[in-house]
């Protein structure tokens, strides 16, 4: 069973720091932040603080936001479409053909060399966030949820 506990002050403010730093984000995220041993970071409603976390044992809880390794953040998909409409850096635009390559699990292709994690957008909506390498945003789409179906 994975440990979850509520993230302290200290810790939320960096981690909204990073918010900032990497995509820009100055918006306001009205929520508790739960964090897993390992490193997931979950989004639960703010009242939920009055629950006694050490005497329940679960595997998550509320919204699955990202990954934190302390220094950097990868976005799930539903974390890059709460932040995505407030990020002012970081976001790389596609056509429609690459983000369905994108929701297949396929790698995407970047014009100009860019390292680090970025929001993948399509028009209005936000495919999730990748790690740009290279010429290449490596794709973090999870199986269970791509797109299985021919062009």
């Amino acid at each position: 069973m994975a440990s979850l506990v509520p993230m302290d002050r200290k810790a939320k403010k960096k981690f909204i720091f990073l918010l900032g730093e990497n995509f820009g984000f100055s918006g306001e995220l009205p929520y508790q932040f739960i964090l897993s041993d390992k490193n997931k970071v979950y989004l639960v409603n703010p009242e939920i603080s009055s629950i006694p976390f050490e005497n329940i044992r679960m595997n998550s809880l509320g919204l699955y936001f990202g990954e934190w390794d302390g220094s950097e953040i990868r976005l799930s998909i539903e974390g890059s479409q709460l932040i995505g409409p407030g990020a002012a850096k970081n976001v790389v635009e596609t056509k429609e053909g690459d983000a369905r390559k994108w929701l297949k699990g396929e790698n995407l292709p970047l014009d100009g060399p860019r390292t680090g994690f970025v929001i993948v957008k399509c028009g209005d909506d936000y495919l999730g966030s990748g790690k740009a390498k290279e010429r290449a945003i490596l794709n973090f789409v999870p199986k269970a949820r791509r797109l299985y179906v021919s062009d």
